[in-house]
């Protein structure tokens, strides 16, 4: 067998790849050398997916697991190491396509090979394992010679092993036979695997290394030394050109960085590992009668839009979902776009809308193959843009006429909240898009919220005498196998067909009650125990999960399984096995690591819990087998000697943080982070810059050396760059619960009191003075910012941090408030109690009243329930403050759409109540969307967005458009949004006065036209009812407003709006026109002048006209766009007898009688006429 080794390095990197292609190409028959040249273009990544299906689907008559989807992570480092290698060996770009060709050819060689096929995808598996992931070495890779030749050195290894591979598929049987005798399957591999382990840590230090040096130059890049140098350079040799080079490194790896990082900023949620792990647990065939059914394939073809998929618990719903995403790869490749989530009720982040919506829209974008248009677009999103704006970019990513499909399994695992969001946001797809095909699996209980969404949807359901099929035949195949692998040992051949029919008899539909109850048979010791198992099997999950339980008891596994029980059932994020290890054993108070107490047979967690629990194989991931197990812990009633299994999430929650919060104080880390390497003197940076522009060998570097004045080495302290120190990654490797536990145990630690708390004061510490492991949220110390972590404790409901920092100023009590409230509705009376007593928030009324107004998510989520307090405890919801604000003028007045939406469902709410200054709700919604403060602290912004306003209407479409305009764009544009849609519902919500007065007599609309938000104007002129030409106390209408605050939109808005009378004169008996003469609003006028209804010869009380004016203040242009009116009088004076004629010669203004007299149509006064001419 060839192998790759470090020692390859002395030739040049391209050349040991090159051979160990032609080294696998030489094992080859023709046929295969004919098929390795075919499958050498490279694919996109969707590909992959549909290669696996394929590779599945190619062998019809192959029973058991599928195995394909192991290959998946190694296939796709792979082909991205495939998409950069021209780089590294650019004389031979054929090379690219014959790597990504060997290792496909060998998936598909050992599928055929059904002795070899499990072992070999397991091989490849922990191959995958291995691969450095292609984002940390994208952006490294072109300026590092070192990592190039690491790189090529692990992928050349990888070669090497899928020669070995085909080799040994390809030997004799006979030889075969011995081969088995002398090796087993991992003592003949393990050279491979070796070789690639030694091969994927020196990429894993050439990328740490390559990290820190493109930080150095990105400094000096921008620093003054940086600039020093580069003269220095260009007049020293003519290599500075290089360093040119170096510079347009640094601006490639920035943009691809950004790149990445907005690609990042949609989503980093793995969408691929429950999918894969689907696969692996189905049995071949167990679904495919799902494909026969004429709504399946009518839904494939697009005669409708949506399909859902019902089933009851346990009835394989997942599984099915998985066969359905690989049916689809399998057949329709290319011919189509697919998108697809499974909901994990283990991982809280996967139960949310947005969550879900991201993850799809992630799925559609390939790094190397996005527009810049997606790109503009994806600046424009952040944490804070809506669902919305992500579903019209996922409609973007999903062009007619290929179909889209997109299928989402476990809605049913959702909360309320997010299901509805969700629905409502794959509705607009589905609106959006005719081309776009929707599966959902759930359980039947969903159909009336689907329904409300989806007018036109069909259905097919699990139990049906297909599926009933299809687990028959899962239990004649399983029951088969397990015998065959001698997990299910039995004496009377016989007895194989009694489980079998007692297995079918009994199933209802779970395929989840089959394996488990399979799994008690194969517990029992002999035929007897078997037939009495049978006698007696279990009627539903909750007898099964007890039996299982029992037999726990009964093998002396109680105690392993309650902590792991325990911690599935709490964790924030799946811990991994090597995770688990290290916090079960975890003791409060434990002073260090006792290496004594772990498990050392870890690898036997899944027997010990009876499989109650799952590793993943690829991940090593721990979760439990099925949502309805967690389930069953906290909410079944469990038999009296079964009660020490019974989960309390608070306590257990609280007792987890504690074991965090001691774990993050052991000795081992305090040892460890004193003994970090202390700061060590490193090369002055420009130094380095030389060496890496140059190269360290370079004539011109060792000449710029000695010429350059000797600098003092700095000191550098590398244990800030963890690029340069492995001891970060070292202290993870020796103990991995520490990822999890540094950055969680402030989530485990939210119901931590004083006096219950054993490690309190500790945790206050942390929380206070920061410590040097542990994470916080906020990101900054505890001293700093008061208000920010408090809010953050609002949100994140951490009682135990608003209990610690409410006696500060900053603290906002309001918003506490509401999560008190949430916390009695969960059902935490107790707690809530003594949070409103340490408080001193003993006005239980103050307090729903606060919540009420203050809008957080939680009041939708909670809104039933809200209502039902409000309308319990008498509270009078027309309640006035101190201002005299109602909680619907005060939910308006900050613009708390959610609040508004809530409240105006109350009954006997005031939708006009006044306050103590005459503002009715709607009033102080649009004062607060514009009020002056908001503009003014922002002339920048405010300046960008007028320019900006033609294009973009609304404020949620300017938001859209000019985020990156100025940084306070966005934040002005974001509470605009939000604004309007208060708006919007007051508006439109019967009863409410669109004409209502403020003390001046001013109405929604004055204010609006004041303004340039063309939004809100928008929405008040489209309200029923609304007087666009109100007058106030003054006499003026909104037009005038608008003309007199030189608001030019507004006007033009107004002016459309026919309701509008442009001849409308306030108390002064001035009209539009003459207001904008006097502000010299040169387009406002030319806007109203061709307006037909404007009469330009309207006179004033003081007896002047619009003419008159421009005329007494000499403005030219003015009188010029005034005279262009056919319908202008330039001889009328009025009631004061001066004409504008006599105002221009009275104040001297010569140019402009010039222009009166000439436009003919003055009348001049007798005793001047020839003075004039």
């Amino acid at each position: 067998m060839a192998t790759t080794s470090l020692s390859t390095a002395v030739r040049p990197a391209g050349h040991t790849l090159q051979d160990a292609i032609s080294e696998f190409s030489r094992i080859l028959d023709d046929g295969q050398r004919s098929q390795l040249e075919q499958l050498a273009p490279l694919p996109d990544t969707d590909a992959i997916l549909v290669f696996t299906a394929q590779l599945d689907s190619s062998h019809p008559n192959r029973r058991g697991r599928s195995f394909a989807t192991r290959l998946h992570t190694i296939l796709l480092a792979m082909r991205n190491f495939c998409t950069v290698l021209d780089v590294f060996v650019s004389s031979h770009p054929e090379i690219a396509g014959l790597v990504w060709g060997s290792v496909r050819l060998t998936m598909i060689v050992i599928s055929n090979y059904t002795s070899y096929y499990e072992a070999t995808s397991d091989l490849f598996m922990r191959v995958g394992r291995l691969c450095p992931l292609f984002d940390e070495y994208l952006m490294l890779y072109r300026s590092s010679k070192r990592l190039q030749q690491a790189l090529i050195e692990f992928h050349t290894a990888i070669i090497y092993c899928c020669k070995h591979v085909v080799e040994a598929v390809q030997r004799p049987w006979r030889l075969q036979l011995v081969q088995a005798f002398i090796n087993s399957f991992e003592q003949e591999f393990k050279p491979d695997i070796d070789s690639i382990q030694t091969c994927s840590d020196r990429v894993k230090e050439e990328i740490a290394l390559a990290q820190a040096q493109a930080e150095f130059l990105e400094r000096e890049e921008a620093s003054n030394t940086r600039s020093k140098t580069q003269k220095f350079l260009s007049r020293i040799n003519n290599n500075v050109k290089k360093t040119r080079q170096v510079q347009k490194q640094i601006t490639e790896r920035k943009a691809q960085k950004r790149r990445q990082q907005l690609l990042d900023s949609v989503s980093t949620y793995d969408h691929l590992r429950l999918l894969k792990q689907s696969l692996l647990k189905r049995y071949a065939k167990t679904s495919d009668w799902i494909f026969q059914t004429p709504k399946f394939q009518q839904w494939v073809d697009g005669a409708f839009p949506v399909l859902c998929c019902f089933g009851k618990i346990g009835s394989g719903k997942t599984i099915a979902t998985a066969s359905v995403v690989r049916h689809i790869l399998s057949e329709k490749s290319s011919d189509c776009v697919i998108s697809f989530f499974f909901v994990e009720s283990g991982n809280q982040e996967s139960l949310r809308a947005d969550t879900i919506v991201r993850s799809l829209l992630r799925q559609r974008l390939n790094s190397g193959q996005i527009s810049q248009q997606i790109m503009d677009r994806l600046e424009l999103l952040d944490a804070f843009s809506i669902l919305d704006e992500f579903v019209k970019l996922l409609h973007t990513t999903m062009p007619p006429p290929r179909p889209s499909y997109v299928i989402i399994d476990g809605l049913d695992e959702c909360d309320r909240q997010d299901r509805r969001r969700l629905l409502a946001a794959l509705s607009q797809l589905i609106t959006l898009g005719g081309n776009v095909r929707l599966l959902l699996s759930s359980r039947e209980s969903l159909l009336g919220e689907i329904r409300r969404e989806f007018k036109a949807f069909k259905s097919f359901s699990m139990d049906c005498p297909q599926a009933n099929s299809s687990i028959s035949t899962f239990i004649k195949d399983i029951v088969r196998n397990k015998i065959i692998n001698e997990d299910l040992i039995i004496g009377d051949p016989t007895l194989e067909e009694d489980i079998k029919q007692a297995l079918i008899d009994g199933a209802q539909g779970m395929f989840l009650w089959v394996t488990f109850q399979l799994d008690e048979i194969c517990a029992q010791h002999c035929d007897q125990d078997i037939r009495d198992t049978l006698v007696d099997l279990p009627k539903d999950l909750a007898d099964l999960y007890c039996r299982v339980l029992r037999r726990i008891k009964v093998r002396g596994h109680e105690t392993a399984a309650q902590k792991v029980f325990q911690w599935l059932s709490v964790c924030k994020q799946l811990l991994t096995l090597e995770q688990l290890r290290e916090a079960i054993v975890i003791e409060i108070g434990q002073q260090h690591t006792k290496s004594q107490t772990l498990y050392n047979d870890m690898k036997n967690l899944p027997a010990w819990c009876e499989n109650l629990v799952q590793v993943d194989e690829e991940y090593q991931l721990v979760q439990f087998a099925h949502s309805t197990i967690r389930q069953f812990f906290i909410e079944e009633s469990l038999d009296p000697t079964l009660t020490e299994f019974h989960i309390n999430l608070t306590e257990v929650d609280h007792d987890i943080g504690e074991k965090c919060v001691t774990y993050l104080n052991f000795g081992d880390f305090q040892t460890a982070v004193a003994q970090r390497p202390k700061p060590i003197l490193v090369p002055n940076s420009t130094e380095i810059l030389i060496q890496v522009a140059l190269g360290s060998h370079s004539k011109s570097a060792s000449l710029l050396r000695k010429l350059r004045p000797k600098l003092a080495s700095k000191p550098v302290d590398l244990g800030k760059i963890q690029a340069f120190s492995g001891h970060d990654q070292t202290l993870s490797l020796s103990h991995p619960f520490l990822d999890y536990a540094s950055v969680n145990w402030i989530f485990h630690t939210k119901n931590f009191r004083q006096q219950k708390s054993k490690t309190w004061d500790v945790w206050q510490m942390m929380v206070i003075e920061g410590h040097r492991i542990a994470k916080s949220p906020w990101g900054h110390t505890f001293l700093g910012d008061v208000r920010s972590i408090a809010q953050w404790a609002i949100d994140s409901h951490h009682y135990a941090l608003i209990r610690r920092i409410h006696t500060s100023e900053q603290f906002p009590l309001d918003a506490a408030s509401l999560a008190i409230l949430e916390l009695a509705i969960n059902g935490n009376v107790e707690t809530a109690a003594h949070l409103i007593e340490s408080l001193k928030l003993s006005d239980t009324i103050n307090c729903i009243l606060s919540i009420v107004t203050k809008d957080v998510d939680s009041l939708e989520k909670y809104g039933s329930v809200v209502m039902h307090l409000i309308s319990e405890a008498n509270i009078d919801i027309n309640k006035r403050d101190h201002q005299g604000q109602s909680p619907l003028s005060h939910a308006a007045a900050n613009g708390h759409d959610s609040v508004v939406r809530f409240l105006l469902t109350v009954e006997g709410v005031d939708l006009d109540i006044k306050d103590f200054k005459g503002q009715t709700p709607l009033l102080h919604a649009v004062a607060h969307a514009l009020r002056a403060e908001v503009y003014d602290s922002h002339p920048t912004a405010h300046e960008l967005l007028a320019v900006a306003q033609d294009l973009h209407p609304t404020a949620h479409e300017l938001l859209v458009a000019t985020q990156d305009l100025h940084p306070a764009a966005h934040e002005l544009l974001a509470t605009a949004n939000r604004c309007e849609a208060t708006i919007r519902l007051l508006l439109f919500t019967q009863g409410v006065n669109p004409n209502a007065r403020y003390i001046d007599g001013r109405t929604a609309l004055h204010h609006a036209a004041s303004h340039e938000s063309s939004g809100v104007l928008r929405l008040l002129l489209a309200a029923d009812g609304v007087d666009p030409d109100s007058k106030d106390h003054r006499g003026r209408t909104p037009l005038i407003n608008a003309i007199k605050a030189k608001r030019e939109f507004s006007a033009k808005l107004l002016l459309i709006d026919e309701r509008v009378d442009p001849n409308s004169s306030d108390a002064m008996g001035r009209v539009p026109l003459i207001y904008a003469v006097q502000n010299a609003s040169h387009a406002t006028i030319e806007l109203l002048l061709a307006d037909s209804r404007v009469d330009p010869n309207i006179i004033d009380n003081e007896g002047r006209t619009a003419l008159s004016y421009a005329a007494e203040a000499g403005d030219e242009l003015i009188v010029r766009l005034l005279l262009t009116s056919k319908t202008i009088n330039p001889n009328d004076g009025g009631g004061s007898g001066q004409t504008p004629l006599s105002l221009a010669d009275q104040h001297g203004h010569e140019t402009v009688v010039k222009l009166l007299i000439d436009s003919k149509k003055i009348q001049a006064h007798p005793s001047r006429s020839k003075e004039w001419s």
